[in-house]
């Protein structure tokens, strides 16, 4: 496969046989039946991201159709002096025009005057058109004739990044192939072959920081890495965050952490610290829009989308569960639009704040819309505390001596200490064991210190699901909590969420699991939230409204 005279890796590891082709398996078995069976087309266009192999594709094609092998199963075959021939780029029967810069009309007629002429070498003659869409109308038309019978030694493959932008009547006289992009994952492993064969010495987390910044596109990721193995010493993930200006995904995660909570000016400070190590305004924007992307694809399936690591992962699934779906959405535009237009504007670090200060304002707009997620045990247990000295002044104040009190009770310090003791006695008895008649205020005390400690409890419920699936503790966290009532707990899915979490067979080990924790005989109930993050109308919106206040929410009128 290597090529010792190039000097690029992505030349030097472009695939010269079917069977290097990676993860574009739908469109190698088609081309390569159609070589078997001598039924090749006289056109076709392949459209897809770039760096996903179209134009590699339609090389080994061209190589394979001008193959002298015997057995057209073997073609290419990379020993005939066609197939040298073209391994050498001297196979004078392949023409590749770059359609950016020859997008006139006359460009056209010219392909059009020269496709008359027999080839010289193989069977067809051969013409790769990159970037087609990039034709102008006048040049698509002239072609249109030529493309739909061209001479019987004559192949087009047409290849374009905007299909879109191809005239229908183009399309219809070609075999479209869709290319894909990359995996992380087969990325990731292509780019360690290709460390271990060329004798880079690279950390497995630069690699996948590499991946993940080339966006899906193997030549992207295989030039990044020709560019960054050139370093002195290991290539590590701080040294690829430094070339390529990215911040660490936990910087990124404190950023969006700082906005949900309302701290716009955290949020900005953040940016401004990461921007100073380093990182690139437009790559940290482009971050944030990537781990608003993984966030959103969490909620909608935790078990589908899932390529990071697990501290990533635990990461998005604490975003998930703070942000409702549909302001998530808002983020990502929010996010895309700066970035589209950072490209372009005087001040990337502007455009960056305006769209924190933005998101800071949308995630706060709307607290009686979404019901507030949990707050951390520790700051549960301070409201708890909080609660509890408000109230127990209260039985005190009605036993204590007013400021008026005689002198003769002034000398009675013990019956009144007496008098006080006996008061908060009776209170604590009524706590432990309430009468008929404050059944329902003996209630909310202990619906209050469901609520309070539910955090603890829920997170301790998680961690224990964990043990046995790891998506289903994943589902786990992205469960609204909705309302905690007498009896049960209500968490709130989407529809495809809440299918999913019905035919678990992990539901029933939740309860038990659930009960021995809080040693309550609380059941777990789900429901399907409505699209603006309430319960749905025929339920009692009161208590989820009680439990917002009661974790420090207020409601916005």
């Amino acid at each position: 496969m290597n090529e010792k005279d190039s000097k690029s890796l992505y030349r030097k590891w472009r695939p010269r046989t079917w069977d290097e082709v990676k993860y574009q398996d739908h469109v190698v078995r088609t081309l390569r039946n159609a070589i078997a069976k001598d039924k090749v087309g006289h056109a076709y266009i392949f459209s897809g991201p770039r760096g996903t192999g179209k134009t590699t594709a339609a090389r080994l094609l061209a190589k394979a159709v001008n193959c002298t092998a015997q057995n057209l199963s073997d073609r290419p075959c990379n020993d005939c002096p066609n197939c040298n021939a073209f391994n050498r780029g001297e196979y004078l029967d392949l023409i590749e025009i770059d359609a950016a810069s020859h997008t006139g009309v006359d460009d056209a007629r010219e392909l059009i005057e020269n496709v008359r002429y027999s080839p010289s070498m193989g069977a067809y003659k051969v013409y790769i058109i990159d970037e087609v869409h990039m034709l102008s109308k006048q040049a698509f038309n002239a072609l249109l004739k030529t493309i739909e019978e061209p001479p019987k030694h004559v192949i087009f493959i047409l290849a374009t990044t905007e299909l879109d932008k191809v005239m229908p009547t183009i399309l219809s006289r070609c075999q479209r192939f869709e290319f894909r992009r990359f995996e992380l994952g087969g990325l990731i492993a292509h780019l360690a072959e290709i460390c271990a064969k060329e004798g880079i010495d690279a950390e497995e987390d630069a690699l996948t920081e590499i991946a993940k910044f080339s966006n899906g596109g193997m030549r992207d990721a295989i030039s990044l890495l020709d560019q960054l193995s050139n370093v002195d010493g290991k290539l590590t993930l701080e040294v690829v965050q430094n070339i390529l200006g990215t911040a660490t995904e936990r910087s990124v995660f404190e950023l969006i952490a700082a906005m949900t909570d309302n701290h716009a000016a955290t949020a900005i400070e953040l940016a401004h610290a990461t921007l100073d190590k380093g990182a690139n305004p437009q790559s940290f924007t482009r971050q944030i829009v990537e781990t608003l992307r993984q966030i959103l694809l969490f909620q909608i399936d935790p078990a589908r989308f899932s390529e990071n690591t697990r501290d990533v992962e635990d990461s998005i699934s604490k975003s998930a569960a703070r942000i409702s779906q549909p302001d998530l959405i808002e983020l990502i535009r929010i996010f895309n639009e700066i970035f589209q237009n950072s490209q372009v504007g005087w001040s990337p670090l502007l455009s960056l704040e305006v769209a924190i200060a933005r998101g800071a304002a949308l995630l706060n707009q709307k607290s009686e819309a979404f019901p507030p997620q949990l707050k951390p045990a520790k700051a549960l247990q301070i409201q708890e505390e909080k609660t509890e000295r408000a109230a127990r002044p209260m039985a005190v104040e009605k036993a204590a001596p007013s400021k008026q009190a005689t002198s003769e009770s002034l000398k009675q310090p013990s019956e009144e200490k007496e008098l006080l003791e006996k008061v908060e006695k009776k209170t604590e008895e009524k706590e432990l064991n309430p009468s008929t008649e404050s059944k329902k205020v003996s209630s909310n005390a202990a619906e209050r210190l469901n609520r309070t400690e539910f955090a603890r409890l829920w997170e301790q419920l998680i961690q224990s699901m964990n043990q046995h699936d790891r998506s289903y503790a994943a589902l786990l966290r992205s469960a609204k909590i909705m309302e905690i009532k007498k009896d049960e707990v209500i968490i709130g899915f989407s529809q495809i969420l809440k299918d999913k979490f019905d035919k678990n067979p992990l539901n029933s080990e939740l309860q038990s699991t659930f009960k021995n924790l809080s040693q309550t005989n609380l059941l777990i109930r789900a429901v399907v939230l409505k699209d603006n993050g309430n319960l749905p109308d025929d339920m009692d919106q009161n208590g989820m409204v009680a439990l917002a206040k009661d974790l420090g929410g207020k409601l916005v009128k």
